[in-house]
């Protein structure tokens, strides 16, 4: 018996041409993003029935993504990323520059093709490749450089002679000041001018002696930028691709901010004619900065709502300014700038990965595929707290410095044959495959610190030199995976197609021997309607029409250990086309229930339909105008006793993108809206729940871009492309949710949906861009 415990599995199996849906976005749509450090960024609204929700505005943030609402009980919304073949790699720590295309699985017939780890969709992502040039080989230059700021203040806070008033009326108690300022002037002489006014109730009020902007003081018109140099070529049946970038990202609140570099070298050829060869390596470092402490309410960024304007910044003496020097604060935190000037938080995250695969032609339609994929990501996470930061570093840890350690390291092989028949008369189409894949996980973690440091000045680089060690901690686990599986795609008549797939997954985390193993079957089939010999006369202005429907079964297991998540989806679907392309129309509806085996815990249900519909109604010489509109409606039920997800899940997300072209000028406007969810403003309302509506329309982004080449280089036969723009991104919002902004969770987990607590706020930002071809 096959004894594993976790479920990763690796299938990288082209479905362009099945009854299956896969949608695929390219490196034009990738690249319109600007400012997007993550890869996913680039992905907000390019898809029906995908959700990109930035829970963070930091760079490096990382967004959460849903396909068709949530798909796990007791674990989380991720989808399964494939990179290259990699499964389960993480796409955060990739760069958008070296990505080819991302295809989404979101129909059950294509997620099953990864069992266990497909209830949630899978994406697909694929690096560049070697490209044909007639000079042999093509070098890129691409460059963006740009600031992000503050659009607009999170709250409408009080200055300090509000807040003093507001104390005195809200709070019943008059503030001795008031009551008496003779008397009491030498307690408050920090704060108060000593000069007092008689405001608009009669009563005399102080004149506050500091009237502080905290947004002002801690945040920034940050600079991004990112340089990327690339070489591609295709040559004698070789086909090489290497890359080289750098990021470097500020955030808008002070301190913060991300690094990046990244490589890619990724090269093809034949060894003869009956062998090939893939490989692809990638690495990349990132540091990241993060003394705001995104989240807590002890946090900067939890400063920055509850620290009252009368507090200074800096005391004439030097000493820091406290929310708790007035009597009636609401938290005795230490305010925003000593946090973000002193607190460190420091991420440091190195990624491998790595792929060679194999194909061995034992005869003419008979293929054997190897491969094996390695992901090592290590991380460091360093945290340095000075003495006196209250929660930070509280009398009983003194100023103290924590490090831990991660590793999540990754091997897999995958190992397939294929069979592909055609009839003499070309009637019957067979493509089918055969194959196997064995998955290992491991993951560790080393967590020490220190406390009662002699100085401030070892941060967290000499922990021996604290008085008060803290207890070291370690973990380790090791998790593996076997999978089997088949696939047979058929077309008949050219016009009608049938697809089964069978897929097992073991796994020995289930101590019974009667739940180690899921089943994921699936069926999918397709009729060509405008390939029938009764349409032919319709062709003119029907080019195209296909009906579509699937069923597959797919599972989770990122939850409850020892409970198989299956995740059953029945689909139906038609794509259109008319007016000779002008116009084309993909419409789904589906339908998916999730729940345990085979214990169980409850299930959950999605149910929803998706358009999209992409035009181009104009398509002249000099000037064209293409249109896409993407729209999705989800309804998600569950009989979970107290899960109330359903409110905070929006019934209905649109995205709307124009594009026109004219003598070689590009101009691109983005926009997109949501509605039917509620938002609870958590930094406004704290320890209640007091949910508003979340509906919004958003312009995400303004582009505008030239191509030189054609007229200042069309006599430069060096240079094979040159085109500079500028874009304009987040810079309107429109709401009527009083908070900051209404796309907004709390981690990336459903349990946050709905959640805005003291998130980093989300920049607008303005981007030079540049690229060059040699």
């Amino acid at each position: 018996m096959i004894t594993m415990k976790r479920i990763i599995l690796i299938v990288a199996i082209a479905t362009a041409a099945l009854p299956v849906k896969a949608q695929d976005v390219n490196e034009d749509v990738l690249s319109q993003r600007a400012s997007a450090f993550n890869l996913l960024e680039n992905l907000s609204g390019t898809v029906a029935g995908v959700s990109v929700l930035s829970t963070s505005g930091r760079p490096g943030g990382n967004p959460m993504m849903m396909i068709r609402g949530i798909g796990s009980i007791n674990g989380d919304t991720a989808p399964l990323y494939v990179v290259d073949g990699i499964s389960g790699a993480d796409p955060s720590l990739l760069n958008a520059a070296d990505i080819e295309s991302v295809s989404i699985l979101k129909d059950g017939a294509a997620t099953a093709l990864y069992g266990v780890r497909g209830a949630n969709g899978v994406v697909i992502i694929t690096t560049k490749s070697g490209k044909r040039a007639e000079d042999g080989a093509l070098i890129t230059y691409d460059m963006k450089i740009g600031t992000a700021f503050l659009s607009r203040k999170p709250w409408n806070k009080m200055n300090a002679a509000e807040y003093l008033e507001n104390i005195r009326t809200g709070s019943g108690i008059t503030p001795p000041h008031l009551e008496n300022p003779v008397e009491s002037l030498f307690d408050y002489l920090k704060l108060d001018s000593g000069a007092y006014i008689l405001n608009m109730s009669g009563f005399l009020q102080a004149e506050p002696l500091y009237d502080t902007d905290w947004w002002k003081e801690s945040t920034r018109n940050a600079v991004i930028q990112s340089h990327n140099l690339s070489l591609s070529q295709s040559k004698g049946g070789t086909d090489l691709y290497a890359a080289a970038g750098w990021q470097d990202y500020q955030g808008i609140i002070d301190n913060t901010g991300a690094r990046r570099f990244s490589g890619l070298l990724n090269a093809s050829g034949k060894i003869s004619s009956r062998i090939s060869v893939r490989g692809m390596v990638s690495y990349s470092r990132t540091s990241e900065n993060r003394p705001d402490y995104e989240g807590s309410e002890f946090g900067a960024i939890g400063a920055l709502y509850y620290t009252p304007a009368i507090i200074p910044v800096k005391h004439p003496d030097g000493t820091w300014g406290r929310a708790d020097e007035y009597p009636l604060a609401s938290t005795p935190a230490a305010n925003p700038v000593h946090q973000l000037s002193s607190l460190e938080n420091s991420f440091i995250t190195d990624s491998f990965l790595g792929s060679l695969a194999a194909n061995f032609q034992i005869l003419k339609d008979l293929t054997l595929t190897v491969s094996g994929n390695c992901s090592d990501i290590n991380y460091k996470n360093a945290r340095f707290s000075p003495e006196g930061m209250y929660y930070w570093s509280d009398d009983t840890k003194g100023n103290c410095a924590y490090i831990d350690y991660g590793s999540h390291v990754t091997l897999s092989t995958e190992d397939y044959l294929s069979y592909s028949f055609r009839s003499n008369d070309g009637r019957i189409q067979s493509s089918n495959m055969l194959g196997t894949a064995f998955y290992k996980m491991r993951n560790s973690l080393n967590s020490v610190g220190s406390e009662m440091m002699s100085t401030d000045l070892f941060s967290h680089y000499n922990l021996s030199a604290g008085t008060q060690r803290v207890m070291p901690m370690s973990d380790y686990d090791e998790f593996t995976l076997n999978s089997f599986y088949l696939r047979s795609d058929n077309v008949f008549l050219g016009r009608y197609m049938l697809a089964l797939s069978l897929r097992l997954d073991g796994s020995s985390a289930f101590e019974e021997a009667r739940s180690k193993y899921g089943v994921f079957p699936a069926v999918s089939a397709g009729w060509l309607v405008s390939e029938e010999p009764w349409f032919e006369s319709l062709r003119q202005t029907v080019g195209n029409l296909k009906l579509r429907a699937s069923y597959g079964k797919s599972g989770n297991m990122s939850g409850l250990a020892g409970v198989w998540e299956d995740s059953s989806q029945l689909d139906a679907g038609l794509d259109l086309c008319l007016f000779s392309g002008k116009i084309r129309l993909s419409a789904d509806l589906y339908g998916k229930h999730t729940e345990c085996y085979p214990s169980s815990l409850g299930s959950i249900d999605n149910k929803g339909y998706e358009i999209t519909l992409k035009a181009a109604p104009l398509a002249g010489r000099s000037f064209s105008w293409n249109s896409g509109l993407t729209f999705s409606s989800n309804k998600f039920d569950t009989d979970i006793a107290g899960a109330d997800i359903a409110d905070f899940l929006p019934k209905g997300e649109l995205s709307f993108v124009n594009s026109f072209a004219w003598k070689g000028f590009t101009l691109m406007i983005d926009a997109a809206a949501a509605w039917g969810f509620k938002i609870d403003d958590i930094t406004m309302h704290p320890g209640t729940r007091n949910p508003e509506d979340g509906t919004f329309v958003r312009v995400r982004n303004i582009l505008l871009g030239y191509d030189l080449k054609p007229g200042l280089f069309k006599n430069v036969k060096a240079i094979k492309g040159i085109r500079a723009g500028v874009s304009a991104e987040n810079l309107l919002l429109f709401t009527g949710y009083s908070g900051y902004d209404p796309e907004a969770a709390y981690g990336t987990t459903p349990g946050g949906l709905g959640k805005d607590s003291f998130s980093y706020p989300r920049p607008a930002y303005l981007t030079a861009n540049f690229t060059i071809t040699f």
